[in-house]
């Protein structure tokens, strides 16, 4: 190839978030007959982790504030899945 790809799969901050949201909601319908109690492991450890997974295990912390912006709306993502749950 010699000319570069650009593969974007959100068009703004706006629609990264809905795009979260979706996904949260099906991930919650989904966990629903796996996950009984939502403990504080899964509201505060989780998303920790996932924060910590693309900020610094996936280099993120490279990127500057839009790598930070992606693994703090990367770790929303998992704290609403289980906000889901808990409704």
């Amino acid at each position: 190839m010699k000319s570069k790809l650009i593969h974007n799969t959100f068009k703004s901050k706006e629609a990264y978030l809905q795009k979260l949201e979706r996904y949260a909601k099906w991930q919650a319908k989904y966990y629903d007959k796996k996950i009984g109690r939502i403990t504080l492991f899964h509201t505060l450890i989780k998303p920790a982790f996932r924060f910590i997974k693309h900020y610094i295990l996936q280099l993120g912390i490279l990127d500057g504030l839009v790598g930070f912006t992606i693994a703090s709306y990367q770790a929303k993502g998992v704290k609403m899945r289980y906000q889901y749950l808990k409704a």
